[in-house]
């Protein structure tokens, strides 16, 4: 993944709690050598007839240059060529859109970009991970986790529930995994039924039967991780939902990075059936990197990517 980084875009404003994504970015942009987009969404002016709330507006995008001002100077002084891309509209839209315009290979964003101080939704940092048309890297801020901004990541994990998108997303883990020398965690959460109380006999035909439910996922667990990957990435299975086996996994083994392979989902969609992804991001300590996948809810039916055709198969009789 590493190697083809040269554009990173990364949202900003100006709310100090918000600088970590900047922060990261500018550390990815210099290791990697890559140029530094600053995507800064331009409110629209305020009309008014009177002229009412124009100073304070004024002042308020007088400290917004200002605060643009020094954050190309931190970079400039990094050595890290930087620009800055300003825009309105919805703020998931129009960071996807240019991302797209400026060619970027990763975008970064705070987890809590575009929410008020009082009500964090992660709306905007959900939507671009899924929707982006490159891998994002969603940073919680300072306050929430103070321990999750250095480089390199060396302990990763990485959710695979056996769809496409997960898959890419494995193989993008071992590939930052094999990059920093470091170590990672195959994370699938098995499902079953809402607890039930047994007894005698039948307790132990139900834990049997999860049991071998368990081993049996391991196996393919294995099977997915790439030959020769063995040694940096350990399989783990879970039984329970989701979202928690993936914050859990990650606390256990105190992660620097968690990975997830996400689909094109419609908003209907995800808040009808859930969502896995929203749930993660809105309670994550950890910096998360969504691999956005546009057909990557298909099955992965655990053969090679592409089934190669033989010369003999394509003879004309």
């Amino acid at each position: 993944m590493t190697k083809t980084i040269r554009r990173i875009l990364v949202p900003v404003d100006l709310s100090e709690r918000r600088d970590a994504a900047f922060d990261r970015a500018l550390l990815m942009a210099r290791r990697w050598s890559s140029e530094l987009y600053l995507f800064h969404r331009r409110p629209p002016w305020p009309i008014s007839r009177f002229g009412i709330g124009e100073d304070v507006e004024l002042e308020r995008r007088e400290a917004e240059r200002s605060h643009l001002k020094a954050l190309v100077r931190s970079a400039s002084e990094e050595g890290v060529p930087v620009q800055v891309v300003s825009a309105e509209g919805d703020s998931a839209r129009a960071i996807v859109a240019h991302a797209h315009l400026v060619m970027a290979d990763l975008i970064v964003v705070a987890r809590d970009f575009g929410s008020s101080h009082m009500w964090g939704t992660r709306r905007v940092a959900a939507t671009v991970g899924r929707s982006a048309p490159v891998p994002v890297l969603i940073v919680p801020s300072r306050k929430v986790a103070p321990y999750s901004h250095g480089m390199p990541f060396k302990k990763v994990v990485v959710a695979v529930d056996f769809t496409v998108a997960s898959v890419v997303a494995l193989r993008v883990a071992t590939d930052v995994i094999a990059q920093d020398n470091g170590r990672g965690t195959a994370v699938h959460a098995l499902s079953y039924a809402s607890p039930m109380v047994f007894s005698g006999s039948e307790a132990s035909g139900v834990a049997a039967d999860l049991r071998g439910q368990l081993a049996q996922t391991e196996t393919r667990l294995r099977g997915a991780v790439q030959a020769g990957a063995n040694r940096l990435v350990e399989p783990r299975v879970v039984a329970g939902a989701p979202g928690q086996a993936i914050l859990d996994v990650a606390a256990e083994v105190d992660a620097d990075l968690v990975v997830m392979g996400v689909s094109r989902r419609n908003r209907f969609d995800e808040l009808f059936f859930g969502s896995t992804f929203r749930k993660v991001v809105r309670r994550s300590l950890r910096p998360i990197l969504a691999v956005p996948v546009a057909a990557g809810a298909s099955r992965w039916a655990g053969t090679s990517p592409a089934h190669l055709v033989s010369e003999g198969y394509l003879e004309v009789a």
